[in-house]
């Protein structure tokens, strides 16, 4: 996909998130937005649109990191002026998920790859405990709340798999699938900031 391309849907479902907090104004869409706007800023990095050969990729992260915190926030506090249980059985598939994930991952790392990146894995496992938490934080929300919500976990594990594909090419086990990712990870982000909180006014 062209890099303008990228830019262009990063950059749209940023303005829906913008759009969605201005007309609903509710403290998810709020957190949701911020969100977004930090995972544009990332994605901006991550294609390379600023030339910075060497550091793109770490700049992007970081951005993509202060993201799922935000999410983290997000869900834990939807939780919380819900009254649902946190530490729930949705929040422990999630976290099902992304241990198997690790195991998975480590094993390809240490069994497969062409190159040993030690260093380079012990950051992708920092990026996974970001996102770890908020598929986590996710699930338990969906799973509690269920109906339309529950689009978030098949949304944050798709989100998830993607960026699965990019610790792949990262450390040299596979080059070829993360030029899906693209292809997944909007519908991703758009299911994000669509269904993290009722579509209407909250109550004041």
């Amino acid at each position: 996909m062209p890099i303008f391309l990228k830019v262009i849907i990063s950059v749209s479902l940023s303005i829906i998130s913008v759009l969605l907090f201005a007309c609903l104004k509710d403290k998810s869409r709020k957190g949701c937005m911020a969100a977004m706007l930090l995972s544009t800023a990332g994605d901006l990095f991550m294609v390379n649109i600023f030339s910075l050969e060497n550091i793109n990729t770490y700049i992007g992260a970081g951005f993509f990191i202060a993201a799922h915190i935000v999410y983290v926030g997000v869900f834990t506090d939807n939780c919380k002026k819900r009254g649902y249980k946190y530490f729930s059985p949705g929040f422990f598939t999630g976290a099902a998920v992304m241990l198997f994930s690790v195991i998975a991952l480590s094993a390809a790392e240490f069994g497969f790859a062409n190159e040993k990146k030690p260093v380079m894995f012990c950051l992708i496992l920092i990026y996974i405990a970001a996102i770890g938490y908020n598929l986590c934080s996710q699930f338990s929300y969906a799973f509690s709340k269920k109906g339309i919500s529950l689009i978030l976990p098949f949304a944050i594990t798709v989100f998830y798999i993607t960026d699965i594909f990019i610790f792949l090419n990262m450390l040299d086990i596979n080059n070829d699938l993360r030029q899906y990712v693209w292809y997944f990870y909007p519908f991703a982000q758009l299911a994000i900031i669509l269904f993290n909180s009722d579509l209407k006014k909250e109550k004041t």
